[in-house]
């Protein structure tokens, strides 16, 4: 018999068969319910003592929480079981013994703090509410890859070992390739750049990447999952922008649409942003924050108790995601291209959830020259980036692209306050295990 899902069980007629967790088991002597959960739902089994043969009967008394059972039986109406149906029960299996006592409760009725939950994710993820994160998540990934392909991008795969970082400094994982140093990637940006070179146009991918912060904060990991896109023949910073609040339109628009079980499991209300976002200018962010009672100076990083107070300003005026541009040039990476009509500025963007830093963004320098020489002023040496600096001396188009944190947008969009749990299986500087 083929197996059905507990959400298909409405309507059913005749025998079925479902499998899965045994998530609860009351026994009241001359009957007993087994609450039966899948991937859809859960759904009662009802034992009567004078429905069932004895051998049935013993295994249902044995039987320890979690375990993982297969049931056939009849399908009938009752209002006060799960789904208002339940099954009478014609052969049970046991698929998998749970042992006792399990390392914690999957139904949430006694608490576990996070570390707990997340050594034992396998079993924390059980619960629905939990699981719903990462069906969001994926929802989230097919708006993304929806959204890019309709604008002619295609999907790519980059390199996740590299003979230099990204990004020069000392956040990065060094290996050993053979014989030789190399490191993880702290993004994609150097390969999406080579795609630019390669005639490609538009390309994306959402891919990991590295940094070896030693950040112990709810927002920080050292293994993250980004967004990254790539585009040639831009005219400024403002065509990466279009985009990119396409696909966060189109992201949020897919939750909605197929995840509303999700978000009301979650108890989370989303809405569509309206087109184009609220763009604030680096200088503008300083002043509201300045209004606010924070002082920044000018060419510093905008610090999270600023942004929180930047982003309860827009929440208010009715802005959850808005656009902060024309950054500090010594405060951007190296590849950004200073604006030609004021070089102490970049063409780049940061994309914000209410106090969230999503992603950045901009025009990249396509001239070789002024490519080698940010890159000297920075601290690094161009002849340790020959594959990279090879691809700006033969016909290099003027581009642009993002990367967005899809850790940080899962978290921020659900009002998660730390990150780690809209991760699988989070890395953080104590934490390299499940």
């Amino acid at each position: 018999m083929e197996r059905i899902h507990t959400s298909d069980i409405a309507g059913s007629s005749g025998s079925v068969k479902v499998q899965g967790w045994l998530r609860e088991k009351r026994d009241l002597g001359s009957i007993m319910f087994l609450i039966l959960a899948d991937r859809y739902g859960e759904v009662q089994i009802t034992v009567k003592e004078d429905e069932v043969d004895g051998n049935l009967l013993e295994l249902a008394e044995e039987l320890t929480r979690e375990s993982v059972i297969s049931v056939v039986g009849a399908v009938k109406e009752n209002e006060q079981a799960p789904g208002g149906n339940e099954i009478h029960p014609e052969s049970l299996e046991l698929l998998s013994e749970a042992k006792k006592p399990l390392p914690m409760d999957p139904r949430g009725k006694q608490d576990a703090n996070l570390a707990t939950r997340l050594d034992n994710r396998f079993m924390d993820l059980r619960k629905v509410d939990r699981r719903a994160i990462f069906e969001v998540r994926d929802l989230a990934c097919r708006g993304a890859r929806k959204c890019l392909e309709e604008n002619g991008f295609m999907e790519v795969h980059t390199p996740k070992i590299t003979v230099s970082g990204t990004e020069g400094g000392a956040e990065v994982f060094p290996i050993i390739y053979y014989e030789r140093e190399a490191f993880l990637v702290q993004s994609a940006q150097l390969y999406k750049q080579l795609m630019q070179a390669s005639g490609a146009e538009r390309v994306y991918e959402i891919t990991p990447q590295w940094r070896a912060e030693k950040s112990r904060t709810p927002r920080h990991l050292t293994e993250s999952w980004s967004v990254d896109m790539e585009m040639s023949f831009i005219e400024d910073q403002e065509d990466v922008m279009e985009v990119q609040e396409m696909v966060v339109r189109d992201m949020v628009n897919m939750i909605k649409e197929k995840g509303r079980k999700q978000l009301e499991e979650l108890d989370v209300g989303l809405e569509i942003p309206e087109l184009p976002l609220k763009r604030l200018t680096y200088d503008e962010a300083l002043e509201i924050a300045e209004e606010e009672g924070e002082d920044i100076q000018w060419g510093e990083d905008i610090n999270i108790k600023a942004m929180r107070k930047i982003g309860d300003r827009l929440k208010e005026e009715g802005h959850d995601f808005y656009f902060i541009k024309r950054w500090p040039a010594d405060e951007r990476a190296f590849y950004y291209r200073p604006d030609p009509e004021d070089t102490k500025y970049s063409q780049t963007f940061d994309l914000n959830y209410r106090s969230w830093e999503l992603s950045s963004g901009g025009q990249r320098i396509h001239n070789l020259e002024l490519l080698k020489k940010r890159i000297e002023e920075q601290g690094m040496d161009p002849s340790d980036m020959r594959f990279y600096l090879d691809a700006f001396r033969y016909g290099m188009p003027p581009h642009g692209g993002f990367g967005m944190g899809l850790d940080r947008f899962i978290a921020s969009v659900l009002g998660i306050e730390n990150i780690k749990e809209a991760v699988l299986f989070p890395r953080t500087p104590d934490r390299l295990e499940p």
